[in-house]
This record gives C-alpha cells, sequence and structure tokens, in this order.
C-alpha cells in the first residue's frame, strides 16, 4: 500500500493548486489538462459512502488502478461506477488474486501482472 500511494499526497496538492490557477486562467495546455484530470481521479478515489469503508484489498486495486492510469480519463459520474465494477469484477474473475494480496502484504511483478491483465479484459 506504501508503495503504491507515495506521490499520491504531492500529486494531490499539485492537482489543487492547478485546479485554484486555472480558475483565473483561460486556455490550459493539453498537460495541465491532464494533471488536472488525474487530481480529479485521486479525490473521487477518496471519496468514500458513509458507513461503508472500503477494504485494504480494495484500496490496494484501486491504487494500483490510478498509478497505472487506468482511471485518468472518466467523468465523476462514470468513475463511480468504474470504482465499484473494477474490484467486483476482480472479485467474480480473479479471486486468488485478492487472496494473493492478503496473504503476501507484498506487491510483486506477479500480482501486478495478473492485476494489468484483469485490467486489460475490464476496460
Amino acid at each position: 500500500m506504501q508503495n503504491l500511494s507515495q506521490m499520491l499526497r504531492l500529486e494531490y496538492i499539485q492537482y489543487k493548486e492547478l485546479r485554484r490557477m486555472t480558475k483565473i486562467k483561460t486556455g490550459i495546455s493539453d498537460e495541465t489538462q491532464a494533471k488536472l484530470k488525474r487530481g480529479e481521479a485521486i479525490t473521487q478515489l477518496f471519496i468514500q459512502e458513509r458507513n461503508k469503508p472500503v477494504s485494504t484489498e480494495e484500496q490496494i486495486v484501486l491504487l494500483y488502478a490510478l498509478r497505472q492510469g487506468w482511471l485518468d480519463d472518466f467523468s465523476k459520474v462514470e468513475f463511480e461506477r468504474v470504482k465499484e465494477g473494477a474490484f467486483n469484477f476482480i472479485l467474480q474473475n480473479v479471486p486468488d488474486l485478492i487472496k494473493q494480496i492478503i496473504q503476501k502484504r507484498e506487491f510483486d511483478d506477479s500480482i501486478k501482472n495478473k492485476l494489468n491483465q484483469a485490467f486489460g479484459e475490464f476496460f
């Protein structure tokens, strides 16, 4: 979990600053738009429903999807469906992967490869 979330705080702070700055200016670059989309994805990832905590396994899976850029291009409405759907897809189609994440407590290449394959099928 720590490996996946290392740069998130910095990216989130940069997003908030960019968002504040772009409210004033028009005609932002493609790079800035991409950073704003990524920041919005980070924001949406951290939103949880009341009285419905997100499991550690789900957080790990979604953080990995975020780090790989799978979640960057969705609107707020789509993001919620994708967030639930991606984890449920993995639970149904690759249940042993979730067990590996829980048991190993380490994010190795075999887990990354399986996640990439599962996300490739889902997206």
